[in-house]
C-alpha cells in the first residue's frame, strides 16, 4: 500500500464519518422540532450504529496489533529452537576423540558456523567472505582464518595432529557459542 492510497482511505473514512455526524445532528434537530417515537428510534439507531462502527475499528486495530505481536513471538521461538538445535550439534562434536571422527567434526563445525553466520545476516559465497562481513563481531577472526585453512587441508586428505585438530575444533565451537549466545 502506497502512502497516497493510505491517505485516500483515511480521507474517505473521515468524509463518511463527517456525513454520519451530520446525519445524527440533522436527526436530533428534527426530533427537537417535531418529537416522535420514530425520530427517537432513528436517533438511537444512528447512535448505536456509530458506536458499533467505532468498536469494529478498535477491534480491527487490536487484531492487527495482536498479529504483529504473535509473529514477533514466533520469530523469537524459532530462533531459540534453532539455537538449541545448534547447541546439541556442538555437544555431539565435542565428545568424539577418534581421529577420523575429529576430521568430520571439524568440517561439520565450519558448516554449523556458516549456518549461524547466515542466520545472523552475513551472507557470502564462501566462508571467508562471511567472516569478512562479520569481522567486527568475531574477536578471534585470525584464528578462524587459520582454522579454515586447516580444514581445507583436512578436506584434501592431508594427515593432521589430533591435538591441533582438537584446538581447531575448539576455536570453531567457541565462535559458534559466542554468535549463538550460549
Amino acid at each position: 500500500m502506497t502512502q497516497e492510497d493510505f491517505f485516500n482511505k483515511i480521507f474517505v473514512f473521515l468524509k463518511n464519518l463527517f456525513y454520519y455526524f451530520l446525519e445524527i445532528i440533522k436527526s436530533i434537530y428534527h426530533f427537537l422540532i417535531t418529537p416522535s417515537t420514530l425520530n427517537f428510534l432513528k436517533i438511537l439507531f444512528l447512535f448505536l450504529s456509530f458506536l458499533l462502527f467505532l468498536a469494529i475499528l478498535i477491534l480491527l486495530r487490536e487484531i492487527e496489533f495482536l498479529n504483529k505481536f504473535s509473529q514477533e513471538k514466533k520469530k523469537k521461538i524459532t530462533l531459540k529452537e534453532k539455537k538449541r538445535k545448534i547447541f546439541f550439534q556442538i555437544k555431539k562434536l565435542e565428545n568424539n576423540p577418534n581421529k577420523e571422527i575429529l576430521r568430520k567434526n571439524i568440517i561439520k563445525a565450519e558448516e554449523i558456523l556458516c549456518q549461524v553466520l547466515k542466520e545472523d545476516g552475513f551472507e557470502g559465497e564462501s566462508f571467508l567472505e562471511q567472516l569478512d562481513q562479520a569481522g567486527e563481531i568475531i574477536p578471534n577472526l585470525r584464528d578462524l582464518e587459520k582454522a579454515h585453512s586447516f580444514k581445507e587441508k583436512i578436506e584434501r586428505g592431508e594427515d593432521f595432529d589430533e591435538k591441533k585438530g582438537g584446538i581447531i575444533l575448539s576455536i570453531y565451537l567457541q565462535t559458534i557459542r559466542l554468535l549463538a549466545n550460549f
